[in-house]
């Protein structure tokens, strides 16, 4: 699990699934019945959010996971 050629293909299937995810939802909506002003302020807003999680993602993920795997009885970082 530490090989990062492993870690980078895991974040791309997650980042993956998470922008499939939202991309199917904001189509789905306009769909069924969002009007076109809507559906573009749908569809920006989507893809503003998908472009900001993944640097901000990113970037808290490494503290995070130093935090958890910390060796145990090693509350000075709590």
């Amino acid at each position: 699990m530490s090989d990062p050629l492993w870690s980078l293909l895991l974040g791309v299937l997650l980042i993956a699934m998470v922008l499939t995810g939202s991309v199917f939802y904001v189509l789905f909506t306009i769909r069924h019945g969002a009007n076109d002003p809507l559906a573009q302020k749908l569809v920006t807003l989507t893809l503003v959010c998908v472009a900001v999680s993944i640097p901000v993602h990113g970037a808290s993920m490494r503290p995070l996971m130093r935090w958890y795997t910390r060796p145990l009885g090693d509350d000075a970082g709590a």
